[in-house]
């Protein structure tokens, strides 16, 4: 099994709609960094989840989406999310 670090990033700028979020992680077969970066659609968002946008929901969103990629091209690696949001650690162990 192969253990990978993905760093992760999300961002609201507060009075706008503006918002993403991000994710990082060197590749343990090139040894190259990967990055991905999401703009989040205010409206879209609000219609499918029926919440605005906040910078807490950005941080959670960059979570996951490293989840969803993971389980779907990484089955055979453990992950550690590495975030500057103690919610985004909360929100995954059920915590919060």
């Amino acid at each position: 099994m192969i253990n990978l670090s993905i760093y992760t990033d999300g961002s609201h700028i507060k009075g706008t709609i503006r918002a993403g979020f991000g994710a990082c992680f060197i590749s343990p077969i090139t040894g190259k960094m990967i990055k991905y970066n999401e703009r989040i659609e205010q409206e879209y968002f609000v219609k499918k989840y029926r919440t605005i946008v906040s910078n807490p929901t950005a941080e959670l969103m960059a979570a996951v989406k490293v989840m969803q990629f993971a389980a779907r091209y990484m089955p055979n690696h453990r992950i550690t999310i590495v975030s500057d949001y103690v919610g985004v650690g909360k929100w995954i162990t059920g915590g919060w």
